[in-house]
This record gives C-alpha cells, structure tokens and sequence, in this order.
C-alpha cells in the first residue's frame, strides 16, 4: 500500500516542480522583455514584409498604367489631329482638281487654232504683245496649278500614312492599358489577402499578448506596427491647396498617383481628379461627414454618388459598382457609401474611383494634397 502510495505521489510532485519552473521561466522572459510568442511575430513580421512589397510592386503597375494612359490620350490627340489634317487636305485636293479640270476643258474649247485667232484678233502690236503674255502667264498658272496638286496629293498619301501608323500605335497602347490594368487587379485581390492574413495573425498575436498582460494593438492606423494600405506619388504634386478629410475614400488596399490634369478624351480636355485604385466591390467611404447629395447613373462616370459635406464642400466619386447610401441619407465619416468599380467609361479598366473636391460646391481643385494624408 505504501509502495503504491508512493508511486502515485512522485508524479504529482514532478509535475509540480515542472510547473514552477515553466512559472519561473515565462517570468524571467516577461522581465526580459522577450517576447511570449516569438515565432507567432516572425511570423507577423513576414507577412508584414509581404504586404509591403506586394504595396510597392502595386504602386509601380498603378503608375506605369497611369503613363499609359496618359500615352493613349496622346496618341488619340494625334489621330484627331491628322484626321483633321486630313480633311483639309482632301478638301483642298478636290479644289485644285476642279480648278485644273476648268482650265483643261478651257483649254481644249479653244483648240490649237483658237490659240492663233486669240492673238490675230489684236488689232495693234502692243494688244498682241499683251495676249502673249496673258498666255504664258495662263500656261505658268496652269503648271503651277498641277505642282500644288502634286504636293497635296504627297501630303495626302503622308498624312494616310501617319494616320494608319497611329492607329496601329492607339490598339497597342489599349492592349497595353488593359494589361496594366489586369495586372493592377490581380495585386489588388492579393494585397485583400494578404491584409486578410495579416489582420488573422494580428489578432492572434493580441490573444497571445492579452494573456501575458503584454496587450499590443498592430492594426492602429496611427501606431507604429500598424499596416496602412500604401500610395505612390507621381511629380512631386504634394503642394496645393489642402482640405481636411476624416477617411480615405477607399477603405481597402489602394494606390494611386497624382494624375490631376493628365490629357484625357484624346487631349480635348484634362483630368480633374485622382484615380485611387481598389479591388472591385471594395468599399468607397465617406471622406467626410454629411448627405448624400445624388447619385447618378450613365455617361463617363457610370455609376456615381455626390456627398455634400458637413465642411460646405462637395466631393464626387465617379465609376462606382454599386450605391450603398442613397440621396438624402445622412452619412458618418469613414461610413461605406458605394463599391468600387470601372462603370463608365472606365469599362472594362481597373477598377477605381474617380475622385473630385469641388470647395464649396464650385470648381474642382487637385485632391491629391488632400488624400495624401489620409490614405
């Protein structure tokens, strides 16, 4: 009975000791500042790393695919332009063409004799000598006129050629455009899972610090391990006019570059805005505090959605997927409103918003100072 009393008390007290000592070691380890989960914040810090590099390699295609555009533009101002070009030159064309046809039939009425009656009917020297030269002068005319035609028919066929060459260049820039933006899409959707994972670990990094008192918050947007959805800036373009925004218009992953003023429409007009680009279906927030003005649906924006803010100002978001507010609704900052998407005339692009702060209800001015320091 002893002996089996024994056996039964040596592992409890084994068991015991083992738990003092792993007491006394985790501890030690807190007075250390040595952390309670290291391979849990490795962990956390790869994907960290990942999600920044992932960041970097979205804000270079959100800038490249911004050039790229901007190259379309472009090259559609051209193919206006020569397209115009052309025109006059056709027009002009079929001037000298009638004109030559003129002096050919005039020409052919008189005949070889009709030239000789011409000058015979002069009735002194000084009237023949002038009809000569009226005749030669007729005859310059005439070669004159058949060079110009010549140079316009050449500056036709150059300006066909240009204009076949540039349209060649416009289907190479929307394939490139649209590769851009697939690739700007399929980053987007793996920054959504990165930062998805991301969020995962962070909280059970929180669980694990909660339970040794060692509370750690690396989601604060405005502390220092926090992980902030990135931007790339483009031109400098931080200067300007800035209005005092509570959220991001784009709750998720992002990027964008300060294209205010890019050429848009081939040229005829300039942007007046910020692309800020998102996944589609993400959220689009209220920058802002205020009512849904109106929404909108149709021509270049597609789907779009007014907020009139509780500053006097109004901002635009243009391309959206969906509304999630409607006209009237009073809305919080940081609030969804809509989607993110490419309706519009950005269908079948990246989706994005379109994003204009128009102060005071007036014209628009560059967000970009603005976003930068909310985004």
């Amino acid at each position: 009975m002893r002996t089996a009393t024994s056996q039964n008390r040596t592992p409890t007290l084994r068991d015991r000791r083992l738990r003092v000592a792993a007491l006394a070691a985790a501890i030690l380890m807190i007075l250390s500042g040595q952390p309670a989960s290291a391979v849990t914040r490795k962990q956390l810090d790869d994907a960290k790393k990942r999600y920044q590099e992932v960041q970097e390699e979205l804000n270079r295609l959100v800038g490249q695919h911004s050039q790229q555009e901007q190259k379309l533009a472009e090259t559609r101002g051209a193919i206006s332009s020569t397209e115009a070009d052309i025109k006059k030159a056709q027009s002009e064309t079929v001037q000298l063409n009638d004109q030559l046809k003129e002096r050919v039939r005039t020409a052919y009425q008189m005949g070889s004799v009709g030239f000789f009656h011409f000058l015979l009917q002069a009735e002194n020297f000084d009237e023949f000598s002038y009809r000569v030269v009226l005749l030669e002068r007729q005859s310059s005319t005439d070669e004159e006129l058949m060079l110009k035609l010549r140079r316009q028919r050449s500056t036709l066929s150059k300006k066909k050629a240009a204009l076949r060459s540039q349209e060649r260049a416009r289907s190479q820039d929307v394939r490139a455009l649209r590769d851009r933006g697939a690739e700007v899409n399929r980053l987007l959707a793996r920054q959504e899972a990165v930062l998805s994972g991301l969020k995962a670990k962070e909280r059970e990094e929180v669980a694990r610090a909660a339970a040794a008192s060692r509370v750690r918050s690396f989601t604060n947007a405005s502390g220092g391990g926090g992980i902030i959805p990135g931007r790339v800036s483009r031109g400098g373009g931080g200067g300007g006019r800035s209005i005092s925004l509570s959220a991001c218009p784009a709750g998720g992953p992002r990027s964008f570059t300060n294209d205010w003023g890019a050429p848009r429409g081939g040229g005829r007009r300039r942007h007046k805005g910020n692309d800020i680009f998102a996944s589609n279906g993400s959220p689009a927030l209220a920058v802002v505090s205020g009512t849904i003005s109106r929404t909108s649906s149709g021509g270049n924006g597609g789907l779009a959605i007014y907020l009139r803010g509780d500053d006097g100002n109004e901002y635009y978001y243009a391309h959206m997927s969906s509304f999630s507010a409607s006209q009237g609704q009073r809305v919080g900052a940081g609030q969804r409103i809509a989607g993110v998407g490419n309706t519009g005339n950005a269908r079948g692009g990246a989706a994005h918003i379109h994003f204009e702060i128009h102060p005071g209800g007036g014209g628009p001015i560059n967000p970009y100072p603005s976003l930068i320091k909310v985004c």
